[in-house]
């Protein structure tokens, strides 16, 4: 028996029998407790999130699990507190541990709950340390904890955010498998296929301008479509629409980068998305995949608040028209000419992304 299952066996037991030695109206008390935390923290937490952020240590997006979590203990505790001191004044001794079968069952079911994020923040920790075991499949109280506790992350994102339901699906895929998730970022990010691709000037161009049928027809992102490991991780990651299948994924992987990149010419030139992206320190937290490290750094948040409302730019948004994409005959009347983006770094080791080269 692996530990977490351990975990699990050993806290829904102590929950059980507490469940027994308490009876019925305290058990009934906290399962009151127990659905009140869900509700605050879905429904209330999301607008405490930043004073956490401004008033305590946490930096970064840790303020978020934080939050969600502290809510979610607190309201139970309160309710649980408020409920015991009502059952002690209205009942009299023998009728507060009555009931002790259903007791047993109710409260060895919140146990359960309990027990999963418990087991959760286990595996979190094992696999932070343990890089290596990350890799490893999960026994199946891990998988049904992790699955648990991204279900509930993307619920609250999904809140804070409900226009835009990638992000609720990226943030569950990172909860399930935090410490893999980021291992697999790593490897996409110094991908061969993908950084060949994203060095080519014709694919720059097709990028730039939406061209999702002519980005298909680019050698190099032939090449990156036909990689079985980088698609899985591409499929499983969230980064495509839900729903998306194998023959579906060359077109969306077209169009979802040729977003992403339009995304990254409309904050390229921003001195913030500059300032972090070329940190040395922030550069060496990204290569080491330390997940707890870059959860409670504030350049997360603020990277990820910068792309997230970064719009593409006009002569982007207006590509395919343009381009003569709405009207394919119409294409040789319309084509404008697309700009090469240069890349190089400078003297003090930043990254420059720009239509003008580098200056001699």
């Amino acid at each position: 028996m692996d530990i977490a299952t351990l975990i699990f066996a050993g806290i829904t037991l102590f929950f059980a029998l507490r469940g027994f030695w308490l009876g019925l109206p305290a058990v009934v008390i906290r399962l009151l407790a127990l659905v009140s935390g869900y509700l605050v923290a879905i429904f209330l937490a999301p607008g405490w999130v930043e004073w956490v952020d401004a008033n305590t240590p946490l930096d970064g997006l840790a303020p978020y699990p934080a939050t969600l979590l502290a809510a979610f203990f607190g309201a139970a505790f309160l309710v649980n507190l408020i409920g015991s001191i009502a059952v002690r004044l209205s009942l009299p001794e023998e009728r507060r541990h009555a009931g002790k079968l259903p007791a047993v069952l109710i409260n060895g079911s919140f146990g359960a709950i309990v027990a999963l994020i418990a087991v959760w923040c286990y595996g979190l920790l094992n696999a932070a340390i343990y890089p290596e075991r990350a890799a490893q499949q999960p026994s199946t109280v891990q998988h049904y904890a992790d699955k648990l506790v991204a279900t509930a992350m993307a619920q609250f994102v999904s809140t804070l955010s409900p226009e835009d339901p990638s992000k609720a699906s990226m943030t569950e895929q990172l909860m399930a498998q935090p410490v893999q998730t980021v291992t697999d970022l790593r490897y996409l990010t110094n991908h061969a296929g993908l950084n060949s691709l994203l060095r080519d000037p014709d694919a720059q161009r097709l990028l730039k301008r939406g061209d999702i049928a002519g980005l298909q027809n680019n050698r190099p992102f032939r090449e990156m479509v036909k990689d079985e490991q980088a698609r899985k991780l591409i499929l499983d990651s969230g980064f495509l629409p839900e729903g998306t299948t194998e023959a579906d994924y060359p077109d969306a992987l077209a169009t979802q980068l040729s977003g992403l990149w339009q995304k990254i010419e409309a904050v390229r030139e921003q001195p913030d998305f500059q300032a972090i992206t070329t940190d040395p320190e922030f550069r060496k937290k990204l290569q080491e995949g330390n997940l707890l490290s870059l959860l409670n750094d504030k350049r997360t948040s603020q990277l990820a608040d910068i792309v997230w409302s970064a719009e593409p730019s006009t002569d982007a948004g207006n590509a395919a028209s343009a381009a003569g994409l709405d009207n394919p005959g119409d294409k040789q009347h319309h084509e404008q000419p697309a700009t090469d983006i240069h890349r190089w770094q400078d003297s003090d080791g930043r990254w420059h992304f720009s239509d003008k080269p580098p200056a001699e």
